[in-house]
């Protein structure tokens, strides 16, 4: 499915800048919940309702921009930074509507989505990483990113994107979320660079081991099978390379 399926046309389509302007989205959510999720691959319930994994999928909410985690944990909430933080369980929500709202991001997608009378979308811009979460918090850590340190120029990159977006494509699109939401976008590097900086130091102190790529793959949106398969082959040698590193941490 990775591979060959959410490589398709009908899943995404990128024709360059000009498809910033138009009402299409690039990357067709719907699609991939409602054809790929839904019906050719379902989720299967039973072992969602049954697992002892802890699982959280981040959503974040437009209007007042809590960020939710849908989890199978207990319900709860605190405070991180001014952002308040949600954990509410999996059997209140439609699952197939959270991850279609957790996927949804600006410029690719530019569309809410509607749960129990609010409104959601993705939340990676302002929660990248979730390393305090309750019954996480002081775990030992494998996390896996496919995504290198942000460089200066990916950093400008992301402010000149929404920048161009907001003053030349925002005021004339009638499918769009609102204009904070991507200023908050072109943030993201600079937030994924500071939980990057926590992990490093809970790496040195033996609590956290993090896998990285170490080489680039692909261009921007390229969703091709070839670079996917790449993209796999490449985090599987990358997790191998940190064998020992992960099992020196499990065993102290």
């Amino acid at each position: 499915m990775w591979t060959e399926v959410l490589s398709s046309s009908e899943f995404i389509r990128f024709g360059g800048v000009k498809d910033f302007f138009g009402d299409r989205p690039i990357y067709d959510i719907d699609h991939m919940v409602d054809k790929i999720f839904k019906e050719r691959f379902p989720l299967d319930m039973g072992a969602i309702d049954r697992t002892t994994v802890k699982f959280f999928l981040p959503m974040l909410d437009v209007e007042n921009n809590d960020i939710v985690y849908v989890s199978n944990a207990n319900d709860s909430e605190f405070m991180r930074d001014g952002w308040k933080i949600k954990i509410r369980n999996y059997k209140s929500f439609d699952i197939y509507n959270v991850i279609r709202a957790a996927s949804a991001a600006p410029f690719i997608f530019d569309a809410a989505i509607q749960i129990n009378g609010r409104k959601y979308m993705d939340a990676a811009a302002v929660e990248p990483l979730a390393l305090d979460l309750p019954g996480m918090k002081d775990l030992k850590k494998v996390v896996i990113l496919t995504k290198r340190k942000s460089t200066f120029s990916r950093k400008v990159r992301y402010v000149l994107i929404a920048s161009f977006f907001i003053l030349f494509a925002w005021p004339f699109r009638k499918r769009k979320l609102p204009i904070g939401k991507y200023i908050q976008y072109a943030r993201k590097p600079f937030v994924l660079d500071k939980r990057l900086k926590e992990l490093e130091a809970m790496e040195k102190e033996g609590n956290a081991v993090l896998i990285v790529p170490t080489q680039k793959i692909g261009g921007l949106l390229d969703n091709s099978s070839a670079t996917l398969e790449a993209t796999y082959r490449h985090g599987e040698e990358a997790a191998l390379a940190k064998k020992e590193q992960i099992l020196r941490m499990l065993q102290a």
